[in-house]
């Protein structure tokens, strides 16, 4: 982009202390390990985080609403929930990762139509071993369940929101 990481940095601090983004650290089971990786950013208006496969406004909502539950649970009820994603030096990547009390609640992969497990989350829906672990998709008729992996429709839960997917963009 040609501006300095410090540069950058310091904006996204600014955007993060007026409420536009949020930032979710990398899952880790040491702490200093997951200062020093990359955060993932997302906005608390979704429409900002528009792009053209619709992927990434989905992937914010899901986003909003488990950083809402994750604080709701805290600040009401006392409990220790935390959201973070997982990304692992080989690139495998779980969109978000749900602890209560530092333990692995819940793995979530969110996906626009497709309803096959996908790799990241079948590996570490075995090595963690959460509670639950869930792939939410948009575009999905019924519920399935395989390797113990729940296979959610989004689709009904949103139809209240007004989130039209954008039509495929031609070349």
């Amino acid at each position: 982009m040609g501006v300095a990481a410090q540069t950058m940095k310091s904006w996204i601090e600014l955007l993060e202390k007026r409420y536009l983004v949020f930032l979710l650290l990398p899952y880790s089971s040491r702490l200093s390990r997951s200062i020093r990786k990359d955060r993932r950013i997302f906005f608390y208006d979704c429409a900002a985080a528009y792009d053209a496969t619709g992927g990434a406004t989905l992937e914010n909502l899901v986003a909003c609403s488990m950083l809402k539950f994750t604080q709701f649970r805290s600040d009401a009820f006392r409990e220790n929930w935390e959201l973070f994603y997982l990304r692992d030096r080989d690139e495998r990547e779980v969109d978000f990762v749900v602890t209560r009390d530092q333990r692995v609640e819940w793995l979530i992969e969110v996906k626009a139509s497709d309803d096959r497990v996908g790799t990241s989350l079948r590996r570490y829906h075995k090595k963690l071993q959460p509670s639950q672990s869930l792939q939410l998709v948009l575009n999905l008729d019924q519920r399935q369940e395989r390797e113990g992996i729940k296979i959610v429709p989004l689709g009904p839960r949103l139809a209240a929101l007004p989130y039209d997917p954008p039509e495929s963009v031609s070349s």
